[in-house]
């Protein structure tokens, strides 16, 4: 009699699992009621056995679905989803001859995914809004400009990478990536947060040491511009037979980071050096198709319109940090930051000193803010006109000038912000267009999700 009841429990459990996920509960559960009543009739179960089957029926049965549903498929148990929402109001206000102060309202969708294929190996990409790059697409920007008669907005691949990490310290990245997840990056002087890189990078490191010291070196080679043929061209060295190879970049940054924590506080500070170096930039078709593309409009060029200069630049960029409060001493913390870049071809410079003060995090909790402040200054040839803060002068080399920040959490991953640019060209005309620009005014206001 055991026998035979538990054989029912298992065949009532199996048909109650798989009517729960093919039609609703209450119609399952009249089903199964049906087909126990008619088993009674037929005297093949009595009352109270029949009573017995369904309530442990039932209680296997919910176990079974609720442990299927928490588990889900193996490939998903190994994947983590991000994404985040901005909604942007823009005022920008041009005081030149030619521009009236705008208004715009635009959006910023992001929405990815990393999976752990191994314990050495990670794979991930994202998708984000902005217009296709063959349109004119600003690499530096993932806006979406509201105001198209209601035309639908495009979605781009804006990261595919892998992340290979046989050993502690050494990882190899490949594919297409964020910018500050391939170097120290301490502000956007000449590289927009929003910029993804093209090529592969290695990092080593040390590990932080019993001194709190951490040594590490970034290496990367990424793709700047491919021509119209259907292969990557190089040829290194060469100088005068090097029409149609393609431009590329060389970057090298070796850095330290050291740590000093006590009870309830933490210093920590980051430096690195890099050298960054520009490939086959120098022929006239190269710099006019990267011109074309909104890249180098700001450098100075020959009668030949080829670059007057070449771009092999050192860059290096510091930042302190002093962390405090809370259970790990790191709810509030003020940190200053410098970045300095000279061009030794050009003898051009740029810098970045600027501070931030506040809760470490925004967004963990209501009230939660932060207040932040920069003074740039970028001479017209230190580096690549086209690749910094787009908001700065639209991007532009020969720009100085503020720029204040305000964030403050609403609730847990919601925040908002505040951002306010006080930009001018160093010298003469501004390089955008070649108009009189005297001072720029750029006002932004931000509501970000994160989901």
């Amino acid at each position: 009699m055991i026998g035979k009841l538990k054989f029912l429990i298992a065949i009532i459990t199996c048909i109650m699992v798989v009517m729960d996920f093919v039609c609703p509960f209450v119609y399952a559960q009249s089903e199964v009621e049906g087909l126990i009543d008619l088993l009674i009739s037929k005297g093949v179960l009595s009352r109270g056995e029949a009573v017995q089957i369904m309530e442990e029926a039932n209680n296997t049965a919910k176990m079974q679905m609720i442990n299927a549903v928490e588990e889900g498929p193996k490939w998903l148990a190994n994947t983590t989803f991000k994404g985040d929402l901005r909604i942007r109001h823009q005022y920008e206000n041009r005081e030149d001859d030619s521009s009236e102060p705008e208004h715009r309202f635009r959006t910023r969708l992001r929405y990815g995914l990393t999976n752990t294929i191994n314990d050495k190996l990670t794979v991930g990409f994202r998708l984000a809004t902005g217009s296709n790059r063959n349109d004119g697409r600003d690499p530096r920007s993932t806006n979406q400009t509201w105001g198209d008669v209601f035309s639908n907005w495009e979605f781009n691949v804006d990261e595919a990478y892998f992340d290979w990490h046989p050993y502690d310290y050494f990882k190899l990245i490949g594919g297409k990536r964020e910018v500050k997840k391939l170097m120290l990056r301490n502000s956007d002087l000449i590289w927009d947060s929003d910029l993804t890189f093209d090529g592969a990078t290695a990092y080593l490191t040390t590990g932080p040491m019993r001194s709190g010291l951490e040594l590490f070196t970034w290496i990367g080679a990424y793709v700047l511009q491919m021509q119209t043929h259907d292969r990557w061209e190089t040829n290194i060295g060469v100088t005068e037979d090097n029409q149609g190879n393609d431009p590329w970049m060389l970057h090298v940054q070796p850095g330290l980071i050291y740590t000093n924590k006590g009870d309830g506080h933490q210093w920590q500070g980051k430096m690195g050096l890099s050298y960054l170096g520009i490939r086959n930039i120098d022929d006239q078709q190269n710099a006019v198709t990267l011109n074309s593309s909104g890249i180098t409009t700001g450098n100075s060029f020959n009668s030949t319109d080829t670059l007057r200069y070449s771009y092999d630049v050192f860059y290096p960029t510091f930042s302190l940090e002093y962390a405090w409060g809370g259970p790990k001493g790191k709810t509030y913390a003020v940190k200053t930051f410098y970045d300095y870049i000279y061009n030794p071809d050009a003898e051009d410079t740029g810098f970045l000193l600027g501070a931030k003060i506040g809760y470490k995090k925004v967004g963990q909790k209501f009230g939660d803010w932060q207040l932040g402040y920069n003074y740039r200054y970028l001479e017209d040839d230190a580096f690549l006109s086209g690749f910094s803060d787009s908001d700065a002068y639209s991007g532009n080399t020969n720009v100085k000038g503020n720029e204040f920040s305000l964030q403050v959490g609403l609730a847990k991953n919601v925040i908002l912000g505040f951002d306010y640019y006080f930009m001018e060209p160093i010298s003469g005309a501004a390089n955008a267009g070649n108009r009189q620009r005297r001072t720029e005014n750029l006002f932004q206001t931000d509501l970000v999700f994160k989901f």
